[in-house]
């Protein structure tokens, strides 16, 4: 079957006309002038992008993209609602987009996201591995001493960023590495760079490497080893210990982290200065150290987040929304660490 778009609007003729000429014979474009209508040429065709206008004859448009973002074991869908008014509590959709948005740039934002869905809906390879990749993202933690979470967006689905951390013997260990691209072939390398940090790593925890800068010489043997010397990943490695009152990290490309002190409101970049995996055997990496005493947050990101984070700071001229993976790890420390004791915060 051919894929659809549908248009949900009291006249759609003249964007279904401007869709079907860009798109041509790769998509059938439906339309409905009422939500009644719509919803069954929804249920009929299973759609890969919906367009709900709010002001119909029948229903407020918000309720119908509601509706079809709540309807369960529906293939996957797009939904795109048009806004003229403010949005009524508990809409959901896809796309808020303004009633008055320039007809040429709601069309290139439809085809843009149509091509993206057909590609994604014909790779069964594709879908395997966004389930993957989700598979391996850690689990929040939450100890007496601390709470550690994540951020992972995927530019698209598909991300080039790698994390993971975990707790033993009360401590905190994880990683993150930032490999070049968002597709298939990128992710082959994010597997391969996931699992060697996490064989070094687990060497450096069991003892087997004394330091973090002996986990990325050994990454960065590999990387140098298996693939070409075009092949660079920014990467970071950690190990939190609050019993010890001490954050040990290794930096490998990871342009900053940043630290919230106790008492503060905003973050402070830390700005870190290191080689690249992959880029020469005699690389050297190094080990650093931040004590916890007044330290209430650590963010560790590859340069999806901190690249919008330092341009808010920086108050640059254009400020950029999310053009990258966004990945990050963050450390809530809950305890009071001082000289390697310990007081919980009652």
């Amino acid at each position: 079957m051919i894929p659809s778009i549908l248009l949900i609007q009291k006249e759609p003729q003249l964007l279904a006309d401007r869709l079907q000429e860009l798109l041509g014979q790769s998509v059938q474009i439906r339309a409905s002038t009422t939500g009644m209508a719509g919803m069954d040429v929804y249920q009929q065709y299973h759609p890969l992008i919906v367009l709900v206008d709010e002001d119909l004859p029948d229903f407020n448009g918000m309720s119908i993209a509601t509706i079809l973002k709540d309807i369960e074991n529906a293939p996957r869908c797009l939904v795109y609602l048009l806004i003229r008014h403010e949005l009524l509590e508990h809409t959901r959709a896809d796309r808020y987009i303004a009633a008055v948005t320039p007809q040429n740039i709601l069309v290139e934002q439809i085809r843009a996201d149509f091509e993206l869905l057909t590609r994604q809906e014909a790779s069964e390879s594709y879908q395997n591995a966004v389930k993957m990749q989700n598979d391996m993202l850690p689990r929040a933690i939450e100890t007496s001493a601390f709470r550690a979470g994540s951020i992972f967006s995927a530019y698209n689905r598909l991300s080039g960023d790698s994390i993971n951390f975990w707790a033993n013997d009360k401590k905190l260990y994880g990683y993150l590495a930032d490999c070049e691209g968002h597709d298939l072939a990128s992710y082959g390398q994010v597997g391969s760079t996931w699992l060697s940090l996490k064989k070094a790593m687990w060497s450096y925890q069991v003892g087997i490497h004394k330091e973090l800068s002996d986990v990325m010489a050994t990454v960065n043997q590999d990387y140098v080893t298996l693939y070409d010397r075009t092949t660079i990943v920014p990467s970071l490695a950690f190990c939190l210990d609050c019993q010890a009152g001490v954050l040990k990290y290794c930096p490998a490309g990871i342009p900053s982290l940043f630290i919230r002190r106790r008492g503060k409101a905003d973050f402070e970049a830390i700005p870190l200065q290191s080689p690249l995996l992959g880029y020469e055997m005699e690389s050297r990496f190094q080990e650093q150290q931040l004590p916890l005493t007044d330290v209430d947050t650590i963010v560790f990101s590859s340069d999806g987040l901190s690249d919008l984070l330092l341009s808010e700071w920086q108050e640059a001229e254009l400020p950029s929304s999310k053009h990258d993976d966004v990945s990050a790890i963050y450390i809530k420390i809950l305890a009071n660490v001082h000289d390697g004791h310990q007081v919980i915060k009652q």
